[in-house]
């Protein structure tokens, strides 16, 4: 018998030791009288139960991404309220779905697998509930941003960093649980913006082929070389035909920069109509 926190566990087992004794045991002994009925404890497991709004659960759905964190009561026993009963703040969750789980067929899909791993890593980074960053570490701050892509949500970030050599370095990127579009979820891209960020293979600085394509050579220059270069280049091209110039590019981060190099395109007179992999007008978004 399994009981939930609000029915205690005498409540359940007291009536069926009461019918035994009342009912059954005397009818046993009218046919045997050394009959008699016996009841062994095997293991006294606590009812589990927790507060949608309690601490934990909060921070639970900060790492989970998302306020859609189904609190509730299931037919399941697990080691949680061993946990609760010593005084230790306990929450269970995992990947995927209840309703795919205890079943034949059960099953978890790679991108719930995904999203699993992630949560341990915020987890490894994320201080507990009642302890302050402040406290564990006077050097970090939370750094209120937007995410800078093109997408209609502007979701709203929070960006725990770090001073390191006089510079601020990004340790953890979150989604604001006050958002009111995204409720502190964020995507797959921007949720590893900081892998991506400091990535020891990311560039860096401009580089520019030495070899034959597919040789791999290539030597650091300045943005100012670059820059004249593929200008040289497109002119020279713009001079023949501009329509041989086809920007490709996608949305990703639509700031001032992105804006103005499509602007510096078009002066061209290039097949901007013909632009490839693109899902949104340029915009030039100051931020």
């Amino acid at each position: 018998m399994r009981n939930i926190p609000a029915t205690p566990h005498d409540a359940m087992t007291q009536p069926i030791l009461d019918y035994a004794s009342r009912e059954l045991l005397p009818k046993m002994r009218a046919v045997a009288s050394e009959a008699d009925i016996a009841f062994e404890m095997g293991l006294d497991l606590p009812a589990f139960g927790i507060e949608a709004d309690a601490p934990v659960v909060r921070w639970a759905m900060e790492l989970a991404q998302t306020s859609r964190l189904g609190t509730g009561a299931v037919s399941f026993a697990t080691e949680a309220p061993v946990f609760q009963r010593a005084g230790i703040p306990t929450v269970v969750m995992g990947p995927g779905s209840i309703d795919q789980a205890h079943k034949p067929d059960e099953f978890i899909t790679l991108d719930q697998v995904a999203a699993c791993e992630q949560f341990f890593g915020r987890l490894i980074e994320s201080r507990p509930p009642g302890t302050s960053h402040g406290e564990q570490d006077p050097g970090l701050e939370v750094v209120r941003a937007a995410c800078p892509h093109d997408c209609p949500d502007t979701c709203a970030m929070l960006v725990t960093v770090r001073r390191d050599n006089g510079k601020r370095v990004a340790i953890k990127v979150a989604g604001d649980p006050s958002h009111p579009t995204t409720a502190g979820t964020l995507c797959t891209k921007v949720s590893r913006y900081l892998e991506r960020t400091y990535h020891p293979d990311r560039l860096l600085h401009p580089l520019k082929r030495v070899g034959r394509k597919g040789e791999g050579r290539f030597e650091r220059v300045s943005w100012d070389q670059a820059l004249d270069d593929i200008a040289a280049r497109l002119k020279t091209v713009a001079a023949v035909d501009s329509q041989r110039i086809v920007p490709y590019s996608y949305a990703g981060t639509m700031g001032m920069v992105q804006g103005e190099r499509w602007r510096a395109v078009s002066s061209t007179g290039s097949a901007r109509a013909s632009s490839i992999a693109r899902s949104a007008p340029p915009l030039a978004v100051r931020h």
